[in-house]
């Protein structure tokens, strides 16, 4: 898939420094860009097994610019299928790399 991290910096995405340093801290797993111009917000994400995505979500620093802005900054999503299986806010990119990481060297829950 090729990102589509064009479309939020034409949007005046702010998070950039935060998204780049969780793309270094998770890039020798295998993590890519998966940012996607529909999405609410750019993303990294790793096939861990067939159907199985761990996806990170690095959405706006500011609040205000947010779809939801009581939502959080930083977030890791596990998809099987399809379907929604796991998700987990986080409170910094140290945080996001540190569960990311840990997702992706082991099975990802319930599937």
């Amino acid at each position: 898939m090729k990102s589509e991290m064009g479309y939020f910096l034409s949007q005046e995405y702010d998070n950039l420094d935060a998204f780049r340093a969780i793309e270094a801290g998770l890039a020798s797993l295998g993590f890519v860009d998966s940012t996607w111009h529909n999405d609410l917000c750019p993303s990294l994400s790793l096939e861990t097994k067939p159907d199985v995505f761990v996806i990170v979500w690095i959405d706006y620093h500011k609040a205000e610019l947010r779809d939801i802005p009581e939502g959080a900054e930083f977030f890791v999503h596990v998809m099987a299928n399809g379907e929604s299986v796991w998700e987990r806010q986080c409170a910094n990119p140290q945080e996001a790399i540190a569960i990311a990481s840990q997702y992706a060297k082991e099975e990802s829950p319930n599937v």
